[in-house]
């Protein structure tokens, strides 16, 4: 009895082992042929019977308004004529102000089921204040697919003498096409699922080549962009993103670096990541995490800058393909202030401390000419070698930074401490003075420095605000 029961365990084990085999090797079987097998599926349509109106995806807290985010190329919102991030007033007479709910995820649901109608009327707040009627009729429409993408900062570099943002990003993007999914399933797995995923650049060469996938660009005037490698391409027909690509790209983009306010400035820029694609463009759930994680993990090594703020929003841009057609972007926004720690401890703190060392010929006796003129000139000189040190690190601009104005300030009185000397051993010669000190000397000992600082703290404020 013992011994059926052992044969007949290690039967169900190996059916168990063999089925497991078996399906591994189907599956690999598939993924293969997705490869081998010669065809081209181009079309990405799918049929929409919808409106074509996107709402806004986020809760802005200090507003009760809400606004039309998206309008689908081709679809009843378009051909009418109606225009995004304006501001909903009513749906068929019934105000969106007056029915507002607890939470605005709440509010899109139920102006989204106002919508879910053959035909409606749709009133809009245009940017005059005047409210706009549109009648809206569904009709069935070709729409594109929808996207979900994720951005990681791999780095982030400011070059060319903070005139430009060079960065690297990984972008995770899933996106749906239902008429290849059942294509491939039809015709590879007797409408089963099956999942595969692709690591090996032949085979990703190869799977690309027969199917539309979308990969981001970023266009914006001035800006440079490479797509550097793709890393990965999934299929997995059980998803409800059933098809999904990993890929790194470099862009960099200009910058409206304030260098007047140098080292106070600060700078802002963006990258438009563009998907040339009318359909909707989402971001993935954890977007938020991993901004302020790209955030963190890149302000630990950008040591001359420091980001203070980093959005991701979503816009859409019009181009002339195919009759003034919109496609969905992203925008990604950098403030950064720069760290001026650095040019405290290695310029401004040295400059001044060496214009304090040329105000002591104040304190020197009227007699000891030698000394004070000693004193005077090293650190007038001292101040022009210094100033061939840290040269490099100045921005070369045809304008006055705050930065600038110190130097020079710094070069009058270090010079003007010299001719100073000069001048009170001759004024305490010429009329014959008593004691140790001119008394221009004296005088000079408060009002040197206390106008030095003075000017210097102007000037800033003057350049700053300016």
């Amino acid at each position: 009895m013992v011994t059926k029961f052992r044969y007949l365990l290690i039967f169900i084990v190996s059916l168990f082992f063999f089925n497991g085999t078996f399906t591994n090797l189907k599956a690999n079987e598939i993924c293969n042929k997705l490869i081998n097998v010669n065809y081209f599926f181009s079309d990405r349509y799918i049929d929409k019977y919808d409106h074509g109106i996107g709402l806004e995806d986020y809760d802005d807290p200090n507003s009760d308004k809400i606004f039309i985010l998206s309008i689908e190329n081709f679809s009843p919102a378009k051909e009418i004529g109606l225009e995004k991030f304006l501001e909903i007033h009513s749906i068929d007479n019934i105000k969106i102000h007056d029915n507002l709910k607890d939470n605005f995820e709440d509010t899109i649901d139920y102006i989204y089921d106002l919508m879910d109608k053959n035909s409606f009327s749709i009133k809009v707040v245009d940017e005059n204040s005047e409210i706009i009627n549109y009648d809206i009729t569904k009709f069935t429409y070709k729409s594109e697919p929808e996207v979900i993408s994720n951005y990681y900062i791999d780095k982030i570099q400011i070059i060319n003498l903070n005139r430009e943002a060079k960065a690297r990003f990984r972008i995770w993007t899933d996106w749906k096409n239902p008429n290849f999914l059942n294509y491939i399933k039809k015709s590879f797995n007797n409408n089963q699922d099956f999942s595969c995923y692709y690591t090996n650049k032949d085979n990703i060469e190869k799977l690309l080549q027969k199917f539309w996938y979308p990969i981001t660009r970023v266009d914006q005037t001035g800006s440079t962009f490479s797509l550097v490698d793709i890393l990965g391409v999934g299929i997995d027909t059980s998803l409800e993103d059933p098809f999904s690509i990993t890929y790194d790209i470099e862009s960099s983009v200009p910058t409206d670096a304030n260098l007047k306010k140098f080292p106070f400035d600060n700078m802002s820029f963006y990258f438009d990541f563009s998907y040339f694609s009318g359909g909707d463009l989402f971001l993935a759930d954890d977007w938020l995490e991993q901004l302020d994680d790209g955030v963190y993990r890149t302000n630990r090594y950008l040591y001359e800058w420091q980001i203070v703020d980093a959005e991701l929003t979503y816009d859409q841009d019009t181009y002339d393909i195919g009759g003034d057609l919109v496609y969905p972007l992203h925008y990604l926004e950098f403030e950064l202030e720069r760290n001026t720690l650095y040019y405290f401890m290695k310029i401004i703190f040295p400059v001044i401390f060496i214009v304090l060392i040329s105000f002591s010929v104040f304190w020197i006796k009227n007699q000891e000419i030698e000394a004070k003129l000693n004193v005077s000139i090293v650190s007038l000189l001292a101040l022009i070698a210094y100033n061939f040190v840290y040269n490099s690190e100045l921005p070369k601009l045809n304008f006055i930074t705050i930065i600038d104005s110190l130097v020079f300030i710094s070069y009058l009185y270090s010079g003007a401490a010299t001719i100073v000397s000069i001048y009170s051993y001759y004024d305490y010669r010429r009329d014959g003075q008593k004691g140790e000190f001119n008394s221009l000397d004296i005088n000079l000992r408060y009002i040197a420095p206390i106008s030095y600082f003075l000017i210097i703290l102007t000037t800033s404020f003057i350049i700053y605000n300016n």
